[in-house]
């Protein structure tokens, strides 16, 4: 899609373009989301053979945040 000119984008735009990017993001957002998940399953599972830290509650606070999605608001 190429940059708008005055406000309106030019003929190269079009529909079917935008579901393919609008479902390629929501593609995406999905695998991150899994793999925050998993990294997060992850440093629970670190914190709980290791015992809690400071430092493993302040990663594991900040990675909840990340894959809840807060961070974005």
């Amino acid at each position: 899609m190429k940059k708008p000119k005055n406000g309106v984008y030019d003929e190269s735009f079009n529909a079917e373009g935008l579901a393919k990017t609008i479902s390629a993001t929501i593609d995406l957002r999905r695998e991150l989301h899994n793999s925050v998940a998993s990294l997060r399953d992850g440093i629970i599972c670190d914190v709980t053979l290791l015992g809690k830290t400071e430092m493993h509650q302040a990663a594991l606070e900040v990675i909840t945040v990340i894959a809840s999605g807060e961070h974005a608001r």
